[in-house]
This record gives structure tokens, sequence and C-alpha cells, in this order.
């Protein structure tokens, strides 16, 4: 995958700069990292999550049901 660093904030970059200086990581190993870390911390659970679907699992009780119960 293709990574242009110029799509991000100034505020990212300067964030990703410093996490580079302080552990003496190149770009790529930082962005690995913070990836590895994000999916640890369970980011992806709900980033492009879809909706579930919800089944109807009792039928709806129509009038005339409900009237013909008896006493």
């Amino acid at each position: 995958m293709l990574f242009d660093r110029k799509q991000l904030s100034e505020e990212t970059n300067r964030q990703i700069d410093r996490l580079m200086r302080a552990k003496g990581w190149s770009f790529e190993r930082a962005l690995n990292e913070l990836g590895i870390h994000g999916v640890a911390s369970g980011a992806t659970s709900a980033v492009g999550r879809h909706k579930a679907r919800v089944f109807q699992l009792v039928g709806q009780k129509r009038a005339s049901d409900r009237d013909s119960g008896g006493p």
C-alpha cells in the first residue's frame, strides 16, 4: 500500500515526527507501530463495520389473532 505523507494534517505529521525521533524509527516503522497499537486497542472493531441486520424472531400478532384469544 502506498501512503502519501502530504495527506496528513500538520499536527499528525508533528506527532509522527516526535515518535520517530524519540524511538529512532523510520516513517514506515512509526506508521506500522501505530497501526499495530490501534488494532491491539480495538480500533478496528468499529471502523468500517456495517450495521447488523435485524431478524424478526417472534411474529407480530395481528388484531384478529388477539381478538380470538378467549377469556
